[in-house]
């Protein structure tokens, strides 16, 4: 545990200087930004997708506001990154929340965009399931699929988690693999596919969900 900031940044600086870790990278940027508090180690969950919006005359708005205010226990107050695709899977990213203009687009009018945010903190601590491991990574992938785990444990995980976690069965974020993931968010569960790996494997995952509070499971 570090008791003041700066031998929590002295830590960070003794990973650069003894493992050339790069301080400044996006992902230990996004760590040091998910330690709420001296001592809580960096931890993270994505919420499911949410498409809100259409493509109306003005564009399309996936506002963090707006959605809070309809789905205020499904997305934490202050997530640490967003990712945003298009409903057809054209990947972008976004900081916080999205608005495209079609007044802004030069020869077309916006995609159909939805979001998902990844949060930290209290809004990752609670209502935790187990770790599920459904599935091993022999034949097409491994597949941690949320509707063939409610089938198996319909009393253990609710029918709509509000966010997922992910790692190898040996404790290491998903995220920080190497692998390429079909799907990884509270409404599909997780997949990762043997053919899209190259010449190697996905490794073995389990998946944790996150329930609502007044989700009731005995």
């Amino acid at each position: 545990e570090y008791k003041t900031a700066a031998t929590l940044e002295s830590f960070f600086l003794f990973l650069r200087d003894s493992v050339q870790l790069d301080v400044e990278s996006p992902a230990v940027t996004s760590c040091k930004k998910c330690i709420t508090s001296l001592g809580v180690l960096c931890h993270t969950c994505k919420t499911a997708w949410f498409d809100e919006g259409d493509v109306s005359r003005d564009g399309d708005s996936e506002l963090l506001t707006d959605l809070r205010r309809k789905h205020r226990t499904r997305i934490c107050s202050d997530p640490v990154a967003m990712e945003s695709e298009t409903v057809s899977g054209i990947k972008y990213s976004a900081s916080e929340g999205l608005l495209c203009l079609n007044s802004e687009q030069t020869w077309r009018q916006c995609e159909d965009y939805k979001v998902m945010f990844t949060c930290t903190g209290q809004f990752c601590s609670e209502c935790r399931t187990r770790w599920f491991d459904h599935d091993d990574p022999t034949g097409n992938g491994d597949y941690e699929v949320l509707s063939d785990l409610l089938t198996m444990y319909p009393r253990e995980i609710c029918p709509q988690p509000i966010a997922i976690e992910v790692q190898t069965v040996s404790g290491e974020p998903a995220s920080s693999t190497s692998d390429t993931f079909l799907n990884y968010d509270a409404t599909y569960g997780f997949a990762c596919v043997n053919a899209d790996q190259g010449s190697r494997s996905c490794e073995d995952y389990r998946c944790m969900f996150y329930n609502v509070n007044t989700c009731m499971l005995s």
